[in-house]
């Protein structure tokens, strides 16, 4: 009996000693994400409010299974922080959202498809598969190297109107040729290349005529903030961007890979900068990176419209060999500008 009671005590102060460890390291990591609008690395730990809220969670039931009063509460407390955080963002469509397109005598449907394919990736059946069957009206690609534009030339007869931007991107070893790719049912009434930054891939703005009226499509690959440089020409980017979409004349949806979350401070600044609406705004958490690591998973990859845009359906597609999963978006656009 007392070797038995003395395991039971052994398990349970290992439960607790790693609950513990979990509920600080947790707690370390809400405090750096405090920092994400002054410091990069804040800025990185800001994306994972909801792993950081389900440890919180797991360590809090096992601190109070082992009266763990006073690690129980500091567990407590970051689980709190990190769910206002979260639900802040992951809330319902705002009103203005629906309203803007309640009243419009005209519109148009455009279902929408986003998706970086990830140069190093060789599965493009599994990628044609996937647009085939979703059947979108357009199709922003990035990290689309020359062997992958040809890949989707297998598309032209459904996607006769296209455009690639690609640059020579020097690389840790090497250098490749990568680009975006736009695909569009409807014609391209013109296109160019966006340059963004320094390490980013050529972005594309397209005006398309869709159903005899003017959209403005911006495909986009913004730069991966892992480290100061490379952080401040991600939020730079962002910027340009912002400036680009509120000049547009035209309704206006941005979408493609943006490396941040919506949880990050300068995600929000982009919304009220472009005056767009966030594509995903109601449908929950949908991680989009990295597929090879679910747990780990952070929504990078949006679409975002102008407000004479309403979104009818947010959702991600299955797996097709990328580190990223697909998007999809459905839309109803009013207020439609005829070409003159």
């Amino acid at each position: 009996m007392q070797a038995g009671s003395g395991q039971k005590r052994e398990v349970r102060n290992l439960l607790r000693t790693a609950a513990a460890r979990v509920t600080l390291s947790v707690l370390l990591a809400t405090l750096l994400a405090a920092s994400a609008a002054r410091w990069w690395l804040g800025d990185l730990a800001v994306h994972f409010r909801l792993q950081y809220a389900a440890l919180a969670l797991i360590a809090l039931v096992v601190l109070v299974w082992t009266r763990s009063w006073s690690w129980a509460a500091a567990s407590l407390l970051t689980l709190i922080i990190n769910v206002i955080a979260a639900a802040s963002i992951l809330g319902p469509i705002p009103d203005f959202v629906a309203a803007g397109h309640a009243a419009a005598p005209r519109t148009t449907n455009v279902r929408i498809v986003a998706l970086n394919v990830f140069y190093h990736n060789s599965q493009y059946e599994r990628a044609l598969t996937f647009v085939r069957s979703a059947r979108p009206d357009v199709v922003v690609l990035v990290e689309i190297t020359p062997q992958w534009r040809s890949a989707f030339e297998q598309l032209r007869a459904a996607y006769p109107y296209q455009y690639y931007s690609a640059a020579l991107r020097h690389l840790t070893f090497g250098s490749e040729v990568r680009g975006a790719l736009l695909l569009s049912r409807w014609p391209i009434v013109h296109a160019e290349p966006v340059t963004l930054g320094p390490t980013t891939d050529p972005a594309i703005t397209a005006l398309l005529s869709v159903q005899g009226h003017d959209v403005r499509v911006i495909g986009v690959h913004a730069a991966w903030p892992l480290g100061l440089a490379v952080s401040r020409e991600r939020n730079a980017e962002l910027v340009a961007l912002a400036a680009r979409a509120r000049s547009a004349t035209e309704p206006c949806i941005v979408a493609g890979d943006f490396n941040i979350t919506p949880f990050s401070p300068y995600f929000r600044r982009f919304l009220t900068a472009s005056g767009l609406v966030w594509g995903a705004q109601g449908a929950g958490w949908q991680p989009t990176w990295p597929t090879f690591l679910p747990p780990a998973g952070i929504q990078i990859d949006h679409v975002f419209v102008s407000r004479g845009i309403q979104v009818q359906r947010f959702a991600r597609g299955p797996g097709v060999g990328s580190d990223h999963r697909p998007i999809l978006a459905d839309l109803v656009i009013s207020a439609m500008r005829g070409r003159s």
